[in-house]
């Protein structure tokens, strides 16, 4: 299952504190892209049908995924749990997509859907 949203013509209010806090949020709108029906039904199809192509012909392992994953992320950039309040260090993307995260106490987590910020 794989769960995206992308902000085309409004992005929703971020509150800076409290449980919903979040990042400042923007939309392709904000940004001069073409937000017309027309272009809005094109970008869906487009990501639907990458997806899709993906999936069924691909190939990758969830090794494959992992190690490219690997390869992007800033593995030392500090995250913080939003409900927790708890900062962790990244370590690695788990095969089953589970990212394992070290708290400044040492102990190692796998999360799975938790919000970082």
């Amino acid at each position: 299952m794989i769960g995206i949203g992308v902000n085309v013509r409004h992005a929703p209010e971020v509150p800076s504190t409290g449980a919903q806090r979040g990042r400042p949020a923007t939309s392709l709108g904000a940004h001069g892209a073409d937000t017309s029906n027309t272009a809005v039904q094109s970008l869906g199809a487009t990501i639907a049908t990458g997806l899709a192509d993906w999936a069924r012909s691909s190939g990758d392992s969830a090794a494959k995924v992992q190690g490219d994953w690997n390869k992007l992320v800033d593995w030392s950039q500090p995250y913080l749990l939003r409900e927790e309040g708890v900062e962790v260090q990244p370590l690695r993307l788990e095969e089953d997509g589970q990212l394992t995260v070290r708290t400044k106490e040492g102990t190692e987590r796998k999360l799975a859907a938790e919000y970082l910020l």
